[in-house]
């Protein structure tokens, strides 16, 4: 049996929860026979839930990067940490077969390391447009590292074609389709299951979401969601409809601080409209939330296969999402309408009017014909793949 070291930062959001769907996956089908977890943490609170999938756990916190200089310093100090950890386990009593991480500073460390890496790629790390204000030494620099680790990785997991095609845009010359595996995203049988009416409107309750009309966002909290226009949007729906409520659901482990003052500023603009945080929510909390929503909307810029979409669209919410993944093609051909073409303010303001006044039923009923789940024996097989090298 195989021994896998896993590296991969454990805050609640889409990369954590993916990834430990598919370590479960690979625990249940036995394709690996110890699973050692190396944690990397923004801040100094210990990690996450179900640590029990795990045979050995180590937290490492990382440093914060702030100016310019800092961020340097930082990086080399996470990377020469990083390698000594990762180092001992070369010894034979903790001797690991393959290393599978989601952070370029560990697949840095591991460079010169006899261990086989698996790369699992959920996003480009900086801006996929190196332009304006955002082409800068620091951004440059994360895109060549990038790079780097895709040259490094013996295979690279990702959760759809969008990600390989990103793959292919950033290694140009160098992509070979042979290391990309696509591991599509894992929904749980909990997200199909309907909670009972008693319960959801006790959630409700508890949380005060009184709003006849309920907007969701559910993510990060981070410059490239496009927050900014939902919140602008919901602000001109909110002028015309007082019945709504914008339910801002996000992990508090992994907030942008400067995304989030510009979003309190906006809605400082207008105090009137009903906009709710709710951070740090637990699952099926989430599922709840889900549930009792009637619309959820996703404006990102730039998206490689979003597992909030998935599991939303489980638990019946009607989705609203910009053209940002495969995905969504299967989405405009159900309802062009639930996709945000140009992700202005004005027209997230529409399509919400729009999708608001249709019946819920309508648009679900038609959203259940969507594959959102991949058969057990189709995902045992993509895995097997894994570990043929």
């Amino acid at each position: 049996m195989q021994h896998l070291l896993v590296i991969s930062h454990v805050q609640v959001g889409g990369e954590w929860i993916a990834t430990y769907r598919l370590l479960n996956d690979l625990r249940q089908f036995q394709l690996v026979g110890k699973l050692s977890l190396l944690g990397l943490l923004n801040q100094s609170s210990l990690f996450g839930e179900n640590l029990r999938l795990f045979d050995q756990v180590e937290p490492y916190k990382l440093n914060q990067a702030t100016k310019p200089f800092r961020y340097w310093k930082n990086l080399f100090y996470d990377v020469y940490r990083l390698r000594k950890l990762i180092g001992k386990y070369k010894n034979e009593d903790q001797h690991v077969d393959y290393v599978l991480t989601t952070d370029y500073r560990a697949a840095l460390a591991l460079i010169g390391l006899p261990f086989k890496l698996i790369y699992s790629f959920h996003g480009v790390k900086a801006p996929l447009k190196l332009s304006g204000k955002d082409f800068n030494l620091r951004n440059l620099t994360q895109r060549i590292l990038e790079q780097i680790v895709f040259l490094r990785a013996e295979k690279i997991i990702t959760p759809s074609e969008t990600g390989n095609q990103k793959i292919k845009n950033l290694l140009g010359y160098f992509y070979r389709s042979n290391k990309v595996i696509i591991c599509p995203q894992i929904i749980p049988k909990e997200y199909f299951i309907q909670n009972p009416v008693k319960q959801i409107k006790k959630f409700c309750s508890r949380y005060n979401l009184t709003a006849k009309k309920k907007v969701l966002y559910c993510g990060r909290i981070a410059r490239f969601k496009g927050l900014e226009n939902l919140i602008k949007g919901f602000q001109l729906y909110f002028a015309h409809d007082h019945q709504a409520q914008l339910i801002l659901a996000y992990p508090q482990d992994n907030v942008d601080a400067e995304v989030m003052k510009c979003l309190q500023k906006i809605v400082a603009t207008n105090n009137d409209a009903q906009i709710k945080s709710l951070p740090d929510l637990t699952t099926k909390d989430l599922i709840k939330l889900y549930q009792s929503a009637n619309l959820i909307v996703l404006p990102s810029e730039t998206e490689i296969d979003p597992l909030v979409l998935y599991e939303a669209i489980a638990c019946k919410t009607i989705p609203l999402t910009t053209n940002t993944c495969h995905f969504t093609e299967k989405l405009r051909k159900i309802l062009p309408d639930l996709i945000l073409e140009n992700n202005s303010p004005e027209e997230i303001c529409a399509k919400i009017k729009l999708l608001l006044s249709i019946k819920k039923n309508k648009i679900t009923e038609n959203l259940r014909l969507l594959q959102l789940d991949t058969p057990e024996n189709q995902r045992r097989h993509i895995y097997k793949k894994l570990f043929s090298f």
